[in-house]
């Protein structure tokens, strides 16, 4: 019979996982807060579909497949925060924000609005987070 040993899920998509004890699993049978961040590209401006759902491929945007050296972030995802955080294996932490228009801007590098959105929430599966894009 298998067994349990290990429960991930990926808060930002295509980045490293996060180990959790426990996993909350949405009506629509996705993991609460699995993949619901996305750092992509400037040029990322709409989302292709998926049955319906908005979908970001990883191609789009950052992720381990074409950025081997993201390998050494660590990120948490606080659904009921909105917080975010990245810690870099030689670093440490180097990214503590909530989710709202200042902390997106932030997690960009400080720099003013972007023209595009920097992060894609995947709300479905995120209930008690608001969309971070537009």
């Amino acid at each position: 019979m298998p067994t349990v040993t290990a429960l991930f899920r990926y808060p930002v998509k295509g980045f490293t996982p996060e180990a959790l004890t426990a996993l909350e699993i949405d009506a629509d049978g996705r993991v609460r807060g699995d993949r619901v961040l996305a750092f992509r590209f400037a040029d990322a401006v709409t989302p292709d579909s998926d049955g319906g759902l908005d979908h970001w491929p990883k191609a789009r945007g950052l992720s381990l497949m074409r950025f081997a050296s993201l390998a050494r972030l660590r990120t948490t995802f606080d659904a009921a925060e909105r917080r975010l955080r990245i810690h870099d294996d030689e670093e440490g932490l180097v990214l503590d924000t909530v989710l709202d228009d200042e902390g997106r801007r932030k997690a960009a590098g400080g720099s003013p609005a972007p023209p595009t959105p920097v992060f894609s929430v995947r709300t479905a599966s995120c209930p008690s987070t608001s969309s971070a894009t537009g």
